[in-house]
């Protein structure tokens, strides 16, 4: 996961400084041996013991090809660490880049308070997308913004559905509508309100996170690769054999 809920998501970027520097400072954890060359690209040094290979890659494969590519094990240090560290980077760059102090103090808390279904609909996200070879990250904020766009109206007491004629966009709007309710329905069991404002928030997290990627590629897949990434119980290779990941 990107952060974990009640921990702030510049913690692991602050104390570790980079993967890079947070690994090479404890070698026997991270299972560093003598040098040789990656077995994925065969021309960096292999400084890093891949489980789930049995081989030694180089860091660059790691980081782009972890979870995409590689079956990586959940206990991999690599993985975990790498997870902390570009999750954290990220969602830095995100408030620093937003300039509305209001909103950046809203997406802030939001995070802090809402990680659980922000997770979640990302989950969703990437299981929907795994076996899909067209989806891009615009098919994904299209979905986004309707669904906020529906729990909007209903903050203000009108039930009204948006939809899309884009058929990838519309069934995802679905699966993350119908994963929302279900924790609507278990929340009200439980005394827990997951109301629609929360639900909106949740998804402006989101949006924001994919419009950081969308700056320089239109027609970009990173958004989608960074959370398949980061989500490896959801995003397994066999699942990913459609997405076309860009590093």
């Amino acid at each position: 996961m990107p952060w974990q809920p009640n921990e702030h998501p510049s913690n692991a970027l602050f104390e570790h400084g980079s993967e890079a520097e947070y690994t090479r400072a404890r070698p026997s954890e991270f299972g560093y041996t003598a040098s040789v060359k990656c077995v994925e690209c065969n021309q960096r040094k292999g400084k890093r013991h891949c489980p789930a290979l049995n081989r030694q890659i180089c860091a660059q494969c790691c980081g782009e090809n972890r979870v995409v590519k590689i079956p990586c094990a959940p206990d991999c240090a690599f993985l975990t660490t790498g997870q902390a560290y570009h999750g954290s980077k990220k969602y830095i760059s995100l408030l620093q880049n937003e300039e509305n102090p209001q909103k950046r103090h809203k997406l802030l808390r939001t995070m802090e308070e809402n990680a659980e279904s922000i997770v979640l609909l990302e989950q969703v996200i990437v299981e929907y997308a795994g076996s899909l070879t067209s989806i891009r990250d615009r098919d994904v904020l299209e979905s986004v913004q309707l669904l906020k766009g529906t729990y909007q109206t209903e903050s203000r007491g009108i039930i009204y559905e948006k939809s899309s004629s884009n058929p990838l966009a519309q069934a995802l709007v679905h699966e993350m509508r119908d994963t929302l309710e279900q924790k609507r329905a278990k929340g009200a069991s439980e005394g827990l309100r997951l109301g629609p404002t929360t639900a909106m928030n949740c998804l402006e997290v989101i949006e924001a996170d994919i419009l950081y990627y969308l700056k320089t590629d239109g027609d970009s897949t990173e958004y989608l690769g960074f959370i398949s990434r980061n989500h490896p119980e959801a995003a397994s290779p066999g699942k990913q054999n459609g997405l076309i990941i860009v590093p």
